[in-house]
């Protein structure tokens, strides 16, 4: 992973769990959207939802700091880094790179996932 950005080395692993979030040429049904959608779209939807599941119904969520009851600081930042990633590895324009914290703070996530 040498030389890649962070939104790269994100997407590379995230890719290793089964996640790729550069789209395709086809369209994905997915049903956490209930409609058809470009195979990034339909990773981002079924990755939120499986953020949202981990902060709703995981024991092991007290592992992420400063957390309510429904881990909403957590699970909105991880879901804005997932979003952010596949904005950038499918060339859409961004506010800010993915940082290294984001990064760090993804991968400590990914093997929940």
């Amino acid at each position: 992973m040498r030389y890649m950005n962070n939104f790269q080395k994100a997407n590379e692993l995230l890719k290793a769990k089964g996640y790729d979030l550069k789209n395709g040429t086809e369209k994905v049904y997915s049903p956490q959207c209930g409609k058809d959608l470009d195979s990034g779209d339909a990773t981002v939807c079924n990755l939120t939802d499986l953020v949202d599941g981990y902060f709703v119904a995981s024991p092991d969520h007290n592992l992420f700091e400063d957390l309510d009851d429904f881990g909403d600081p957590w699970r909105t930042y991880l879901v804005c880094i997932i979003e952010d990633v596949y904005n950038q590895i499918n060339g859409y324009e961004i506010d800010q790179p993915t940082t290294d914290r984001e990064l760090a703070d993804l991968t400590k996530f990914i093997p929940f996932l």
